[in-house]
Order: structure tokens, then C-alpha cells, then sequence
């Protein structure tokens, strides 16, 4: 997935930067984390391999996806705002550049809550920080 942003320069020419968004999803049982991972090109079968490592559960490797496991319509998803970029995003992309991805510039996380039996606004009530 791309993502084209536009930002000026000292000529106040607009110039087109596109960024790599990436998308892996980790199940804890309850809920699922989902990691936008935000990079300044496409990554190699082994960066990526590399990146999956760090993001799987050690012992349980097997529960990370590049897509969650809910259906359309039946989930709610919790995460920080777009324009805010949260201190798990400053450490998770030291540690991918002290391993050597440095395509890796911002790795957000989010939650992924299933509505079983839930309404939408009975989760957000539950889980939805107002800060962030």
C-alpha cells in the first residue's frame, strides 16, 4: 500500500513524497494488534523476514498475519491519532534501524476488539483513551 503525501520546500514548490505502508497483525486471543509499519521504500523479502521477527511473539510466531482474522463489519479498531507520532513508534524504529531497516521511518500500533456481543460504543467506552 502507498501513500502519497505532498509537502513544500523552500521554493514553496509542492513536491510529492511517496511512503511504503505496511501491515502486520498480531493475535493476543482477546484482541488483535495490528502494526502500520510506514517506510520510505519497498523492503527485500529478507528486511521483511527481519521486520516479522521483530514483531512476532517469540514463542508463537505462527499468530502473525499480514491481515486480521475478523470479519468486515464485526470489529473495532482502537489507535492512535494519525498525526501524532507516539513514543512505541520512536523505539520500535530505533530498534529497526539498530537491526539495519532503515527503510523503517514509523511503526504504529493499534488495537483490533471483536464485537461479540458488544456494541461499537460500549468497547470505545471500555478501551477508547481520550489522550491519544
Amino acid at each position: 500500500m502507498t501513500r502519497t503525501e505532498q509537502i513544500g520546500n523552500k521554493n514553496k514548490q509542492k513536491v510529492e513524497v511517496e511512503k511504503m505502508i505496511a501491515k502486520l497483525v498480531r493475535n493476543f486471543g482477546l484482541y488483535e494488534v495490528c502494526f502500520y509499519i510506514e517506510m520510505i521504500s519497498e523492503m527485500t523479502l529478507a528486511e521483511l523476514q527481519k521486520l516479522r521477527w521483530v514483531i512476532a511473539e517469540t514463542f508463537e510466531p505462527l499468530l502473525t498475519g499480514d491481515r486480521h482474522s475478523y470479519s468486515e463489519g464485526s470489529f473495532v479498531e482502537i489507535g492512535p491519532r494519525l498525526n501524532v507520532e507516539t513514543p512505541f513508534s520512536t523505539n520500535a524504529v530505533a530498534i529497526c534501524h539498530a537491526m539495519g531497516l532503515d527503510k523503517v521511518v514509523r511503526i504504529e500500533q493499534s488495537k483490533i476488539y471483536k464485537l461479540d456481543g458488544a456494541t461499537r460504543e460500549e468497547i470505545l467506552a471500555q478501551h477508547l483513551d481520550q489522550m491519544t
